[in-house]
């Protein structure tokens, strides 16, 4: 990841990966549906994560607080999503520049720079954060009137791609819950709770009884 001192002092020379991400692949295809096809995984995953706490919170379970902002907010997650659909139509999306990066191979460079900024952002942002971000990735290279124009977009997928890692935690761990349920219910099955347990002694008392 991108080192994060661009946002405390701007003016100082910009960290070698900067300078990686700013090369443009010019031989590889640009797949204008490949932001598209990213925006769709994001919202399935978030769209059954949702579903599935929803269903817990009617069966009355207890929500943990990532779980109750996801329920409070998935309606605006979707709201952006169709922004997104509108804004960064596939043949908008093939005439972006696309990053050399290994990691980010056919993708645009501006969406590698959106997912650098929200890795490194340790979930704070604000105008200014953002002007110095993108000020200061300039002075390696400037980016097109195009990826300018779709820096609010792709700034909302990046979004959406950490907060699908984010579902995809609260539903692996509700994955767990529920297996540690069901075992904990076998075991329950096969150990009546209204069975006394009489202690390993009380067994030698009643045959000793029964020999006397």
């Amino acid at each position: 990841m991108v080192s994060s001192s661009w946002a405390s002092s701007p003016s100082r020379s910009t960290p070698a990966p900067w300078q990686f991400i700013s090369k443009v692949d010019r031989r590889s295809p640009r797949r204008g549906s490949r932001l598209l096809d990213r925006l769709r995984e994001h919202m399935h995953g978030l769209r059954r994560a949702y579903v599935a706490l929803t269903d817990d919170v009617r069966r009355g379970e207890r929500s943990s607080p990532a779980a109750e902002w996801l329920l409070d907010n998935f309606h605006t997650l979707a709201a952006s999503a169709r922004d997104i659909r509108h804004d960064l139509p596939p043949a908008y999306s093939r005439r972006l520049p696309t990053a050399r990066a290994v990691e980010f191979a056919g993708l645009p460079r501006v969406y590698a720079l959106a997912l650098e900024l929200i890795g490194n952002s340790a979930r704070r942002l604000d105008a200014q954060r953002l002007h110095r971000f993108i000020a200061a990735f300039q002075t390696v290279t400037p980016l097109t009137i195009g990826e300018l124009w779709a820096w609010p977009s792709v700034l909302k997928l990046a979004l959406l791609d950490h907060l699908r890692v984010r579902a995809d935690v609260l539903a692996a761990g509700r994955a767990h819950r529920m297996e540690a349920d069901r075992l904990a219910g076998g075991t329950e099955a096969e150990n009546p709770t209204d069975r006394k347990f009489k202690g390993p002694f009380a067994a030698g008392g009643e045959v000793g009884r029964g020999r006397g």
